[in-house]
């Protein structure tokens, strides 16, 4: 299906500039590889580009499901969950049947293939199955395209910026509230006893959906100011 919305090469800018932080990250953790000096401050603060994918993920994938209500209309779903299939399935299918199948690719030993099927690998991290385990980003991005169009319809119902800015910042707070509540209650006795601390915290704090809310939904709030207070975008775009 074609886009009726122009190309943005400002996005597709910081696009390519979180690609080249999270590749940097990723070829600096190699034992024995070292990166330029002037590559150094995008490969520490790598994990940014991530987040900014994430916040892009919310603007654009809002921006599909609200401007059709400029226009009167709802948006489409079914079509939209279509859409977001073939744009993802294919490739994934592939590159997932290549693990199997050859599994010299992997880094590491795997987890089991529903987790990858599901897309809920994120939310079941086992320490001792770390291969393909760049695909929980993927995850936390099928759980957004699952969710917001359902969460979309319902708020459109009877738009009230009021209820929109509570149900935002309420999503946020929950997601922070549940980092707070596993470090302070699981992981914080787990590195007192010696245990290994950065894999438990991957697996439940980073990895799961619930720890990117923050990202997606500043994302989505763009995309209502840009439609919805088009005089409170403009004022802050000219700065």
């Amino acid at each position: 299906m074609k886009s009726n919305s122009p190309r943005s090469h400002g996005l597709d800018t910081l696009r390519a500039l979180a690609i080249f932080a999270v590749i940097a990250f990723h070829v600096s953790s190699y034992h024995g590889v070292t990166v330029p000096d002037a590559v150094r401050p995008a490969a520490r603060m790598g994990w940014i580009g991530v987040d900014l994918f994430f916040v892009l993920s919310g603007y654009l994938i809002g921006s599909q499901l609200l401007r059709p209500y400029l226009d009167g209309k709802r948006p489409s779903v079914w079509g939209f969950y279509r859409n977001r299939l073939f744009r993802i399935l294919p490739a994934y299918s592939v590159v997932l049947a290549l693990y199997f199948a050859v599994p010299a690719w992997s880094e590491d030993s795997l987890a089991p293939l529903w987790k990858y099927c599901t897309f809920t690998f994120n939310l079941f991290v086992a320490s001792n199955f770390r291969g393909f385990s760049h695909v929980w980003s993927l995850c936390v991005e099928e759980h957004f395209y699952l969710v917001l169009p359902l969460i979309v319809l319902g708020m459109m119902r009877r738009p009230s910026m009021r209820r929109t800015v509570a149900l935002l910042a309420g999503l946020v707070l929950l997601g922070m509230a549940i980092r707070s509540f596993v470090l302070l209650h699981e992981l914080r006795p787990l590195a007192r006893t010696g245990e290994e601390f950065i894999t438990q915290y991957m697996g439940h704090i980073y990895y799961p959906t619930y720890s990117h809310f923050d990202g997606l939904l500043a994302g989505v709030a763009l995309t209502l100011v840009k439609m919805f207070r088009p005089v409170w975008w403009g004022a802050t775009a000219r700065r």
